[in-house]
């Protein structure tokens, strides 16, 4: 069963207010448009398109909660678990699917394991804190690892710790650019170095703890010269100057710009930079640090709100909690590289059981053994695809359904096989298998 479904995507400031619509071929509301929906999440379920082919019902998570065999397949209908893990929870699609569109940086943030997801949930149950309340770091018992794939020519992001031997190299320019200035202030880097090697979970907690104190301490002292030496490496490299860590200094100019002051800004430099390129994929598991910078992509994810701040943000932020969930590990930023099913056809699987993405490419100068491109892909479970390029008839085992630029469908797990006949782009996300 094909069941069309639409959304309006949501008006986060850090939103473009032109990218969604462009991909999507629709007019801009003039609003920041930052995440379209795509699932029955509770924060913005999906709309149905034509409420009688549904039995009436208008949104998608209203749809799989009265009729869960069929929507979601037996096996999944019946595999679901509540915050203490036993098969009694309703029956949930695991995933969401989003176009996201970063048109300023989003906040530094970290998802937690489904162990502490469940246990963090109970507990603030059990003090009676409000599932909608500022600061309730926990909405749902459930993880939320996610991947995202760029859609724009380049996609910033800043992803879990890098390695020492960088750091120390970024801490090494910093220096030379302090040296250079008319006033220098070595000692606000020498803090900063001094925290590093008490390790990195001192170091994050001095810059939070502080840096959120006030208007005085070291950790502002710390920033305020930070950014003070990426300005200064901006006017040297104007003159010439070959700046070594030049991205990660404008990333600091970016970032000062949006939150003057914030410890965030230095945090930052202690993270992987990664630029993005049209196609690539950014895997952030449980306990990862990161923040989107700028750019357009598909995200999919486990269908979650959990969100532990951890810097760049006036909201609420948990540091003893945030502590207890990050993964300190230093290593380069997690690139999750596709398998190749068959010409057109990559599925990208980090290995959760909760979703997996696939990309499905047509191109009309591509050799094709039909006059239609064809391309095949297996279902996993019920799964939700979006056309943003071109034009594809879907067929599956019972019914077929034609899907254009801008389109989207929630497909019923009883489909089976699905072939897509045409030109363009297709994203489709599943469970995990």
């Amino acid at each position: 069963m094909f069941v069309g479904i639409t959304n309006t995507p949501r008006d986060y400031a850090w939103g473009s207010t032109h990218a969604i619509a462009d991909l999507l071929g629709r007019t801009p509301s003039g609003h920041p448009e930052a995440e379209l929906w795509l699932g029955a999440h509770a924060g913005s379920p999906s709309v149905i398109e034509d409420a009688a082919e549904v039995g009436g019902f208008t949104d998608l998570a209203g749809w799989i909660a009265a009729s869960p065999e069929v929507a979601l397949g037996a096996g999944l209908a019946t595999r679901q678990t509540d915050a203490a893990g036993s098969a009694t929870a309703t029956p949930r699609l695991p995933f969401l699917l989003k176009i996201l569109a970063a048109g300023r940086p989003l906040s530094l943030q970290a998802h937690p394991t489904t162990e502490q997801a469940r246990a963090g949930f109970a507990l603030e149950n059990e003090a009676g804190i409000a599932v909608d309340a500022g600061n309730r770091n926990y909405r749902d018992p459930f993880h939320k690892p996610e991947l995202l794939f760029a859609l724009s020519d380049t996609f910033e992001a800043l992803c879990g710790f890098r390695p020492l031997a960088e750091v120390r190299g970024i801490i090494a320019e910093l220096r030379l650019l302090d040296l250079a200035t008319e006033n220098p202030q070595a000692a606000a880097i020498d803090l900063l170095e001094q925290h590093l090697a008490e390790g990195l979970r001192d170091t994050v907690d001095w810059l939070l703890r502080d840096g959120r104190g006030g208007d005085s301490g070291e950790v502002k002292w710390l920033v305020e010269r930070v950014v003070a030496l990426a300005e200064y490496a901006k006017f040297l490299a104007v003159g010439g100057a070959n700046i070594g860590y030049a991205g990660e200094l404008a990333a600091v100019r970016v970032l000062a710009a949006e939150y003057p002051g914030d410890p965030g800004i230095v945090l930052a430099l202690l993270l992987n930079r990664v630029s993005l390129k049209r196609g690539e994929v950014l895997y952030l598991p449980a306990g990862n640090i990161h923040a989107y910078l700028s750019g357009l992509g598909v995200e999919v994810m486990a269908a979650s709100d959990n969100v532990l701040r951890g810097g760049l943000t006036p909201k609420h932020i948990d540091i003893e909690e945030l502590l207890a969930v990050l993964d300190f590990t230093r290593a380069p930023s997690p690139r999750l590289a596709p398998i190749v099913v068959a010409d057109g056809v990559a599925r990208y699987r980090p290995g959760v059981s909760d979703f997996e993405l696939v990309h499905i490419h047509a191109d009309a100068a591509a050799p094709s053994p039909t006059p239609v491109p064809m391309r095949q892909i297996t279902l996993t479970g019920p799964a939700i695809a979006i056309c943003t390029a071109g034009g594809f008839l879907v067929a599956g085992s019972s019914s077929s359904r034609p899907l254009k630029r801008g389109q989207a469908v929630y497909v019923t797990p009883d489909e089976g096989t699905l072939t897509f006949a045409g030109i363009g782009e297709v994203f489709l996300a599943m469970p995990g298998a």
